[in-house]
């Protein structure tokens, strides 16, 4: 990965150091921050959902179980990252961190309307401030902005996780303030995998999907209604035996935006859209945003037990590589999925190696 990483800039900056000015991270699970360590080097300030102790302990578990060795996963760069966060650290490397509070489920207020520059945030912001990037300015004017978005938390269990892990491994694994993280990884380094994953599994129920109980949802677009447009620059279909002819014609007859204003995006990460009121309020967080949203991010690699379908409805649907994700101990429904969402127009899929490539271009 930081091979990658590092080609990737050293081409697009023609070998000159790269800044990213601000990194927008939705939750802590392995395949959303697995790249994030080789970022630091480059990035200025970090923003991400203020958490209580338990999410932490959560997403140390899920990436210590899903490792790519028969091992638990607890030294490496991603979960040395979380444990510092669970400690309360505001840096990350040399990257500022800023966390953003819980919405008091009060929809935008006066705050929320002030547009707040990445260079002065402080540790935490209220869930639904904007923020700017300077260098994204007209005539010295910010123009763009993003909107991170963190729903409140219900944790609708008897025990926590922690006591759960304590009972299981036999030890005790807290501390004054709460886990104590050098206990936990001692005693993760001489458990069994299989039998942590078990203890995951059942407490979370993960084949519905409880382990993804917060993700902070980021909007990304212009202040003001300027008129930008999307324009379908390019679409191919490939193999009839995934793609069947007749589904083909229903995309090409239904999904082709010519020219929308809707510039806006709306990046998911892995959040919970089913869940009871959470899409209500997300359009209540984000207000009139919402409803400039034009590219929409299928949250959870397109898993059916994430979705309320209208969601979608009126959007270009941002999807990842069509293949089943594996997760844990399920896979999710992608072409079904990827069929249902067809029925609200348009679709498009965005990565180039997928088997069905519909890329759309943006023009200012």
């Amino acid at each position: 990965m930081e091979n990658m990483v590092r080609d990737y800039f050293f081409e697009t900056f023609q070998g000159k150091s790269p800044v990213i000015n601000v990194l927008f991270i939705s939750h802590l699970h392995r395949d959303h921050i697995n790249g994030i360590p080789s970022l630091l080097p480059y990035t200025q300030r970090i923003v991400l959902p203020q958490l209580e102790e338990e999410s932490y302990l959560e997403s140390f578990i899920y990436n210590a179980i899903t490792s790519d060795t028969n091992a638990l996963d607890v030294n490496s760069d991603i979960q040395s990252l979380i444990i510092n966060l669970a400690r309360g650290e505001n840096r990350a490397g040399e990257a500022l961190i800023t966390r953003v509070r819980p919405s008091q489920g009060e929809g935008r207020n006066q705050e929320h309307n002030e547009q707040n520059d990445f260079n002065g945030l402080g540790d935490h912001i209220n869930s639904g401030t904007p923020i700017f990037v300077p260098t994204f300015n007209t005539a010295g004017i910010p123009f763009w902005i993003y909107i991170p978005v963190n729903l409140p938390i219900e944790m609708k269990k008897e025990e926590t996780l922690l006591d759960v892990l304590c009972d299981k491994l036999a030890t005790n694994l807290k501390g004054e303030k709460g886990v104590n993280w050098g206990a936990l990884q001692e005693a993760l380094r001489h458990a069994d995998i299989k039998e942590i994953k078990k203890v995951y599994e059942t407490y979370f129920d993960i084949k519905d999907d409880n382990h993804n109980f917060y993700s902070m949802p980021v909007f990304s677009g212009p202040i003001a209604g300027q008129p930008y447009h999307w324009y379908l620059n390019d679409f191919d279909f490939f193999d009839e035996e995934i793609l069947p002819y007749h589904w083909q014609r229903g995309i090409f007859h239904h999904h082709r935006p010519l020219e929308r204003k809707l510039l806006s995006c709306l990046y998911m990460g892995d959040f919970e859209a089913s869940e009871e009121d959470n899409l209500y309020k997300l359009e209540k967080e984000l207000d009139k945003y919402y409803y400039r949203v034009g590219l929409q991010q299928v949250p959870h690699h397109y898993s059916s037990n994430n979705h309320d379908i209208y969601l979608y409805e009126d959007r270009i649907l941002a999807f990842g590589n069509v293949d089943d994700h594996k997760d844990v101990s399920f896979r999710h429904s992608v072409y079904r999925e990827i069929y249902r969402t067809t029925y609200f127009p348009p679709l498009a899929i965005t990565e180039k190696d997928s088997p069905v490539k519909i890329i759309y271009e943006l023009f200012l």
